[in-house]
């Protein structure tokens, strides 16, 4: 996947790599891509954590000793900040019986940006 990928990704670019994968073949594939000046990070999902075999603690020193920075998450670790990001809501559609589809329910709109720097002005004064 990574070899795929490097015709994507411009030497500007970061990279990183999420995966509960402890297999020793990716991060040689990652370090390729990133002697062409794309800078990378890895984010361990520890398999332990789930009860699966392997530590991604125990990875850690292969990561850095390609000097590629890491870090481990561990099951429980991740919460959503549901205040922050308000109800979910996804893109609905309902056929007529014209055959036309029409949307009944839409994603809420981020605020544009002219309305939040709008009120941050306001704060400031």
């Amino acid at each position: 996947m990574l070899a795929r990928a490097q015709a994507l990704v411009s030497a500007r670019d970061l990279v990183i790599v999420l995966t509960a994968s402890l297999h020793p073949a990716w991060p040689p594939a990652l370090m390729r891509t990133a002697q062409r000046g794309v800078r990378a990070e890895t984010i361990l999902i520890d398999p332990a954590s789930f009860g699966m075999a392997g530590s991604a603690q125990a990875f850690l020193p292969v990561l850095a000793g390609l000097g590629v920075p890491a870090r481990v998450v561990r099951k429980g670790e991740v919460k959503p900040l549901s205040a922050v990001y308000g109800t979910l809501r996804r893109w609905e559609f309902m056929t007529l019986g014209t055959g036309r589809a029409v949307a009944v329910q839409t994603p809420r709109a981020a605020p544009s940006l002219e309305a939040q720097l709008a009120s941050l002005q306001a704060l400031s004064r």
